[in-house]
């Protein structure tokens, strides 16, 4: 049986936080990478970082690598 991994998605606001920004500035580096996705979504990919547009607002994943040492 396959085993399952559960992506877990931030607010801009909690990434920012993970990653030492500020808000504004990451929301900013997130919408210059920006870039429609194959499905039609908007999505920024950038140094293990994916952010995809959530009607108004931003959804980030951060790699592994990102969250290592972090609960």
């Amino acid at each position: 049986m396959p085993v399952r991994t559960q992506t877990r998605w931030l607010s801009v606001r909690e990434a920012a936080s993970v990653l030492g920004f500020a808000t504004v500035s990451f929301r900013r580096v997130i919408e210059r990478h920006a870039r429609r996705a194959h499905d039609g979504s908007i999505e920024a990919r950038f140094d293990g970082i994916v952010a995809r547009k959530c009607g108004r607002s931003w959804r980030v994943h951060l790699s592994a690598a990102w969250m290592t040492g972090r609960a």
